[in-house]
């Protein structure tokens, strides 16, 4: 208990209940759009009706029967409690222990978990800490100086890794993984330029990427399997 307590306390920060209900907002998958409770919690929010704001987030954990992180519940707790609203607050830190004794691991924060059975599991992840991963990635593969070679460029992470393509300062990233009969290229789900973002493809573009893919198989004598 007394470290339970002790995690309580370290949790607590100076921001207001209203910029910690926005931060857990923003920091939830996309997944959750469409539900009701978030859509109330947003609507709450700008109203500045900041107890039925944080209702609508612990309603939202109810009716998906989703695991939640246990930062989520804490900073729940934390706006709960600079709000006294006690029993909201004694609440989410039961659902710490209650994900600890069902999961059996832990959520990271921006990311929640569907139980399908004991042995099945479907993660959900936020788009903000997507795009967090996404900028450690171009990072570590200097994605920059590739950015000034067009062209096709093989960076890979071990099992898995990107085919960068560059076009005049366009960017597209084809995700592949390695198989049992060689690399499975995710191409066919690739459907927009990463920089600039958002941008669709269109069929000639993808035809260039997929032919200069082939090209590097068969010079690398890779065996390969596009989605």
């Amino acid at each position: 208990m007394k470290l339970f307590n002790f995690i309580q306390k370290k949790q607590s920060t100076d921001k207001t209940p209203n910029q910690i209900i926005k931060n857990l907002i923003d920091y939830l998958p996309a997944d959750y759009n469409d539900q009701r409770q978030l859509k109330d919690s947003i609507e709450f929010l700008n109203q500045n009706e900041l107890g039925l704001a944080l209702d609508s987030l612990i309603e939202l954990t109810e009716e998906t029967g989703h695991y939640f992180s246990d930062k989520y519940w804490l900073d729940l707790a934390d706006a709960a409690d600079k709000m006294e609203l006690i029993k909201e607050r004694d609440f989410c830190h039961q659902q710490i222990r209650k994900t600890e004794t069902e999961l059996k691991f832990k959520v990271s924060f921006g990311s929640t978990v569907e139980k399908i059975d004991d042995n099945h599991f479907q993660d959900y992840t936020s788009e903000k800490i997507k795009d967090n991963w996404a900028k450690e990635r171009r990072e570590k593969d200097n994605v920059e100086q590739l950015m000034n070679n067009d062209g096709l460029h093989f960076k890979s992470h071990g099992r898995n890794g990107f085919f960068y393509f560059v076009d005049k300062g366009k960017l597209a990233e084809i995700e592949y993984e390695l198989g049992v009969n060689g690399l499975i290229i995710w191409f066919n789900s690739t459907d927009n330029w990463a920089k600039p973002s958002k941008l669709p493809l269109t069929t000639d573009e993808k035809l260039t990427i997929k032919t200069e893919i082939e090209k590097w198989a068969a010079k690398t004598r890779n065996a390969i399997e596009l989605d």
